[in-house]
This record gives C-alpha cells, sequence and structure tokens, in this order.
C-alpha cells in the first residue's frame, strides 16, 4: 500500500502498458486529422533515418507493435499516398523501402507534431531522469531476455 493515499503499489508492468496505451492513445489522436496512427509514424520514421531499408529490417523493432500483415499494410497505404517505394533487390525477393520527396515532406509534416507529443509527454522529466529510465529498461530486458 503506498501509505499517502491507501492505493496498493502498482508494479512497473503496469505502469509500462498504461505509459504505451495512453503514448499510442494520444499519438493516435493527434494524427488522425491525416489519417495516420503511432505506427504509420514509427515505419515513415525508421525509413526516414535509414535512407533505404528492407522490409524485415523495418519489422524487427516493429513486432512489438504489429505483425508482418500490419507492417505491410501500412507500406501499402504509404505507397498509395505517393509516399513511399519498394524496390525488389535483383529478383532475391528481397524488398527495400524508401521515402519519395513527397514522403520525405510528410515526415516533416508529422515530425512536428509528434515533436510535440514528445515534449508534452517528457514535461518536467530531466534529461538525466529520462536516460535513467532507458538505461533502467534495458537492463531488465537484457536480465530477462
Amino acid at each position: 500500500m503506498n501509505p499517502k493515499n491507501n492505493q496498493p503499489q502498482r508494479p512497473i508492468g503496469y505502469w509500462l502498458k498504461h505509459a504505451d496505451d495512453v503514448i499510442t492513445q494520444h499519438v493516435n489522436q493527434v494524427l488522425s486529422d491525416q489519417g495516420l496512427t503511432r505506427f504509420h509514424w514509427q515505419v515513415l520514421n525508421i525509413v526516414h533515418e535509414a535512407g533505404r531499408i528492407t522490409q524485415k529490417q523495418v519489422f524487427e523493432p516493429m513486432q512489438t507493435f504489429v505483425e508482418a500483415a500490419g507492417l505491410d499494410a501500412i507500406i501499402s497505404e504509404f505507397e498509395n499516398r505517393g509516399w513511399m517505394i519498394r524496390h525488389e533487390k535483383g529478383g532475391s525477393g528481397v524488398t527495400e523501402l524508401e521515402l519519395t520527396d513527397q514522403g520525405k515532406e510528410g515526415h516533416r509534416a508529422i515530425f512536428s507534431f509528434q515533436s510535440e507529443v514528445r515534449k508534452q509527454a517528457v514535461q518536467g522529466v530531466s534529461e538525466e531522469e529520462y536516460m535513467t529510465v532507458i538505461r533502467v529498461l534495458q537492463r531488465m530486458v537484457k536480465n530477462l531476455e
């Protein structure tokens, strides 16, 4: 029990799940006018940062959030918008992704929304506190993997 308010202490798993849910809801709300979600943003940003990247490499960090079919649907949506193109790598069956000029402009616009969400989320949290949380979570994951 928390002696200050007689509420049960909640474990880290609760806070991790709740934080992820709240972040997802907030980002989805902010991006809804653009017809995008948090997962769209994550895919767009991964491809933007890489320049050109295989679909498999995009899936590695995204598999926590979407299944392969869901990733393919997001990529198809970006293709339909004219923001992303797929390149078949020499008949090998490997697909590389790249943003078009329109996609790079879209990324810039969405980045400004995303930056505001991040700024709001970390209000009152020092850079040192933020980095401590990241290091602790990384250590916990490493301990359990």
